[in-house]
């Protein structure tokens, strides 16, 4: 999942999941796919072993795809 904010390690905070929408993100581009790289970070790259996560509909949220 997505978080909406920056949550330090041990901290607790809200994790949007998949078929649920996070608005915290910034500089997406409407339209595009966007996947989770090895390292967590995310990006509109698919390089192995990143995974679809969803695709941005704003650029400041991104639909979290239920792809099961």
């Amino acid at each position: 999942g997505l978080t909406d904010a920056a949550i330090s390690n041990g901290a607790t905070g809200k994790v949007n999941v998949k078929g649920s929408i996070n608005s915290k993100q910034s500089g997406l581009t409407i339209g595009s796919d966007y996947y989770v790289q090895a390292d967590g970070s995310v990006s509109t790259t698919s390089t192995s072993p990143a995974v679809k996560i969803g695709q941005a509909v704003t650029a400041t949220t991104i639909n979290l795809m239920d792809l099961t």
